[in-house]
Formats: structure tokens, C-alpha cells, sequence
């Protein structure tokens, strides 16, 4: 009985907490009226937005009009400054390759190890690489597998014979 008397209490206080259907049904109708208010508030916004974006683009084209001749004539002159520059750029780089490619040919050294943009220091700076170059070590390079020097038979009955010597002794 003691379990029941139990039971009966677990199962009353669970009732209690869960709210009725009429209070669920309240809520979702303040939770439906509160986002009815927030679509109407966004459409308002919305319409406001729409008119106001055309007076924006009116008022953008008189502000270009209105500007005067002074004010055009910086904003162009800017601008042409801009595009000269630019230029300045393209023939500095164009000088630099050209100067790059004739002092690779002269002193034998790959151009993209040249760095300097004067023609002079380009120059220097070519003659001791190849300096530097030429006083490295090289390697020996072998023509056949590059495992022992020599030549290597060819005749298949040769390759054989030698392979059956080596492996013989």
C-alpha cells in the first residue's frame, strides 16, 4: 500500500507541472499575435526601404550634376595620376625583364637569380654568381644506372654469364 500511496503522489505532482491545454493554447496564441506584430513591423520597414532607395539613386545622379567644374576636374586629374603611375609600373617591369634577359645571355646566369632593378648592380650581381658558380664542385654522372662506373654489357648472353659469375662466387 505504501507504494501505491507513492505512485499515486509521483503521478498527481507530474499532473500539477504540465500545464493545461487551455494555457497551451493561450501561449500559442501570444506567440502567433507577437509574430504577426514582427511580419507587420518588417513589411513597414520593407515599404519604407523601397521608397527610400529610389529618392537615394535620384539624389545620387543630382549630386553628380551638381558637382562643379573644379571638383571634376580634381576627381579626373586623380584619376590620370592613378593611370600614370600604373604606366610608370608597367615600364619599369618591362625595363627590368629586358635588362634581365640581355645580362642573363652575357655572364651565362639563369635571369630569375637576378634581383637588382639597377642595370650596373644587375651586373655585379651576376658576375658573382657566375663566380660563385664556377668554383663549385661538380658531381660525375654516370650513363648507365649511376651505381659503378664502366660500361654495361649488352648482349644478353654477356648479362648472364656475369650475373652467374657474381652469383656463383
Amino acid at each position: 500500500m505504501a507504494e501505491e500511496t507513492t505512485t499515486t503522489t509521483e503521478g498527481e505532482g507530474a499532473q500539477a507541472a504540465q500545464p493545461s491545454v487551455d494555457e497551451l493554447m493561450a501561449q500559442v496564441k501570444a506567440l502567433t499575435d507577437e509574430r504577426d506584430k514582427a511580419v507587420a513591423e518588417s513589411r513597414k520597414w520593407e515599404g519604407r526601404s523601397k521608397s527610400n532607395s529610389e529618392k537615394a539613386r535620384k539624389y545620387d545622379e543630382l549630386a553628380a550634376q551638381s558637382m562643379n567644374d573644379a571638383e571634376r576636374a580634381d576627381a579626373e586629374k586623380a584619376r590620370a595620376d592613378e593611370a600614370e603611375a600604373k604606366l610608370a609600373q608597367y615600364e619599369a617591369d618591362a625595363q627590368f625583364a629586358k635588362d634581365a634577359a640581355e645580362v642573363s645571355e652575357k655572364y651565362g646566369v639563369p635571369a630569375s637569380l637576378l634581383t637588382e632593378r639597377d642595370r650596373s648592380a644587375m651586373e655585379l650581381q651576376a658576375q658573382a654568381i657566375k663566380a660563385f658558380a664556377t668554383n663549385q664542385p661538380t658531381a660525375r654522372v654516370f650513363s648507365q644506372d649511376g651505381t659503378k662506373p664502366g660500361t654495361s654489357p649488352t648482349d644478353p648472353k654477356k648479362q648472364f654469364a656475369d650475373w652467374f659469375q657474381s652469383v656463383a662466387n
